[in-house]
């Protein structure tokens, strides 16, 4: 099992549309690993975690590519603790993030509930 790197800003701003990508350059350096063809990369999964009293738990959708884009909202300034998880095959990693309020508030989403149905 290998680690893989998590490329993108670890504290994004609220509202503000990030880029995360993930980097295998570790393998490079190992030379008794073989090296994969990229053609044969296996799926990338992404995932959001968030920190509770008991641990953390899923928090958000599941993604996939090599590169994804993360929007973080409001809501996640009261989380303790947010990381977002990838895999790849065997090989894993992580990266905690710490989102910041904006400079400049304005609101980027409305949500709508229907009472009936």
């Amino acid at each position: 099992m290998g680690k893989l790197t998590i490329i993108g800003n670890d504290k994004p701003v609220i509202g503000k549309q990030e880029m995360y990508s993930v980097s295998t350059i570790n393998s490079w350096l190992n030379p008794l690993q073989p090296i994969k063809n990229p053609l044969q990369v296996p799926k990338t999964n992404w995932e959001v975690m968030v920190q509770t009293k008991t641990g953390w738990r899923k928090g958000g959708s599941d993604k996939e590519g090599q590169t994804v884009p993360y929007i973080f909202g409001q809501k996640s300034l009261l989380h303790k603790g947010i990381k977002i998880v990838v895999q790849q095959g065997n090989d894993k990693g992580e990266l905690i993030v710490h989102p910041q309020r904006a400079k400049e508030p304005k609101i980027t989403r409305v949500e709508l509930l229907d009472t009936n149905n």
